[in-house]
């Protein structure tokens, strides 16, 4: 397993479909990323704002309850979350709904694009080997 060159190295992905977090997940934490997940935008949001910290938010935009586009303007306006980079990962979403965020990959995703954009986009420098 990779080791990261800095102690910054949680995801947080946000998506409602169980399969994708799940796959997402155990991607990332093979290349020795720490993984936490949230169901929607406001489950998302009420882990950051009790404290966990994220080097990078990856963000489904269609969920019920607190879609993608909800979550990025509230995450965006409250200071009392980090202000991590947040990466869409969407098959409908394009760069004007996706406003704010620091990058966007189209679903089907394939793992290698996913791990090479969250290496660019998050604050985590770059795996050790």
């Amino acid at each position: 397993m990779n080791r990261l060159a800095t102690s910054q190295k949680t995801l947080l992905i946000i998506d409602d479909d169980r399969d994708i977090r799940d796959i997402f997940k155990f991607a990332l934490e093979s290349e020795g990323y720490e993984v936490i997940t949230a169901i929607n935008g406001e489950d998302g949001l009420e882990k950051l704002r009790k404290g966990q910290k994220a080097s990078l938010v990856l963000l489904d935009m269609m969920m019920p309850i607190m879609d993608g586009k909800q979550f990025l303007q509230a995450y965006l306006s409250d200071k009392s979350v980090n202000a991590a980079p947040v990466l869409v990962i969407s098959a409908t979403a394009d760069d004007n709904s996706a406003k704010g965020a620091s990058g966007l990959l189209r679903k089907p995703i394939d793992l290698g694009a996913l791990l090479k954009s969250v290496a660019k986009h998050s604050r985590v420098t770059r795996p050790l080997h």
